[in-house]
């Protein structure tokens, strides 16, 4: 058995990888186990193994379905050579008939689509042949079924936070602030604020970022001269209590929670009234109060505050969050929006601005571009009601001095007739066309031509 085993990974069975040939992957999937094989094809044309691979199945992936084992064994035996296998043409050799069908896969869960997904951005070609003749990556497959639990565990497939391959320094928020205050302590260089200061959710004074001037010194010489500049800071005009006074949608409510006056109208009065739990005044803001639907989050963030903006203030809040936030799609814009502010016509006013954005407009593809319907001729009733005729120029000119044929088709029959004409002039496919068409068999006299 030793001998064997040694056999199996030294020359000439077992070679090493050579990246520029394609690669040969033979995999299989069983309840017990994963199993695949790496080969290349040598000087010769022969196949020879270069990795062999297998890991034992969890619990939970011993119930899956036959395809799905075998689009496993496949996505793993991928991910062993991946950089080397996306850069070349991949043939995979599988004992399952439904991977055959891969580019047309209609996946039934998202563990289908994770799976097709990862498997589309290789090029792929696969051989199907019988159980019988895929005997080694069947016996990698199968080494785990008489092995124990523990043995099963040790060689399941690990997550990829769990491989030491995978962990990165990072540097966090808090290291990167405490080296900007040490930064800031040392130096008395002007500071200029950028971030809005009145549209916090919270009725508290935000935090202030700072902003060093001596990394552009140009910008400041340009915003004082009064110059145009793109990298000026904007600066969101701040909310008071006139506001919400003036505004239509949010003034009811607002005077209602001040001073509990109602307008005397028993439409507005009713909805105010049963709306008015919903809305408490904070440091002259008003906020929308609003539980989470799901219970999880429930748990974490038992009350959700967003802040009431009047009409005045929507388009500059949208424009600067869709702008500076990488110009956000409709649905991007609104979440990102509607965790933080509320006004009832959030979704339609993030929708037209997105849609008339135009810098959105010449860098972002329409996929709800669709080309106009095609408008098909009718189906003729008759036999010689209607031809199609056009000419197929020829290679060289034939012993009897023809150079094209002219390509007549019945539309009603779809019968051909080749007619050789000498030349495509206007005139030599007239003549053509009375001496084989209109006076042969192929027009009916009794009914009208279209051509």
């Amino acid at each position: 058995m030793n001998y064997i085993k040694k056999t199996l990974v030294s020359d000439p069975i077992l070679k090493p990888i050579d990246p520029t040939r394609d690669i040969v992957v033979s995999t299989d999937g069983s309840k017990s186990g994963l199993g695949w094989v790496h080969m290349q094809t040598d000087n010769d044309g022969n196949l020879h193994a270069i990795s062999y691979g297998a890991c034992s199945t969890t619990p939970a992936r011993s119930h899956y379905s036959a395809d799905d084992l075998e689009a496993c064994a496949l996505v793993y035996a991928l991910k062993a050579i991946e950089e080397i296998a996306i850069h070349k043409r991949v043939t995979v050799i599988t004992d399952n008939s439904h991977l055959l069908h891969l580019n047309t896969w209609q996946p039934i869960n998202a563990r289908q689509r994770r799976m097709l997904a990862y498997l589309m951005q290789f090029n792929l070609s696969i051989r199907y042949i019988r159980v019988r003749r895929n005997m080694l990556a069947d016996a990698l497959s199968r080494v785990f079924q008489d092995a124990s639990n523990q043995e099963r565990k040790n060689y399941e497939s690990k997550y990829m936070h769990e491989i030491d391959d995978f962990i990165l320094p990072v540097t966090t928020r808090s290291v990167t602030r405490a080296a900007l205050e040490e930064m800031d302590e040392e130096t008395d260089d002007k500071h200029m604020p950028m971030a809005p200061q009145a549209l916090s959710p919270d009725g508290e004074a935000p935090q202030t970022i700072t902003y060093d001037a001596r990394t552009s010194t140009e910008q400041i010489d340009d915003t004082e001269t009064g110059e145009d500049n793109d990298d000026t800071l904007i600066v969101l005009p701040t909310i008071t209590a006139k506001d919400y006074d003036t505004d239509k949608e949010f003034g009811d409510m607002y005077r209602h929670l001040q001073t509990h006056e109602l307008t005397g109208d028993k439409r507005k009065d009713k909805t105010t009234l049963l709306l008015r739990d919903k809305f408490i005044i904070n440091n002259d803001l008003l906020y929308r109060i609003d539980l989470p639907r799901q219970k999880r989050l429930a748990r974490l963030k038992p009350v959700i505050k967003r802040l009431c903006v009047p009409k005045c203030f929507r388009h500059e809040i949208i424009r600067y969050v869709h702008d500076n936030c990488g110009h956000y799609a409709v649905q991007n814009l609104f979440h990102t929006l509607a965790t933080r502010y509320f006004w009832k016509s959030l979704f339609a006013d993030t929708t037209e601005y997105s849609e008339t954005c135009a810098v959105c407009k010449r860098v972002k593809i329409n996929f709800k571009h669709r080309c106009a319907p095609s408008h098909p001729l009718p189906v003729p009733d008759y036999l010689g009601s209607r031809i199609a005729i056009d000419h197929k120029i020829l290679t060289r000119k034939t012993t009897a001095g023809n150079t094209a044929v002219l390509v007549v088709v019945v539309c009603f029959s779809g019968y051909p007739h080749l007619i050789p004409v000498q030349d495509t002039t206007a005139e030599t496919t007239a003549r053509a066309l009375v001496q084989y068409v209109i006076i042969g068999p192929i027009c009916n006299p009794n009914v009208g031509l279209r051509l």
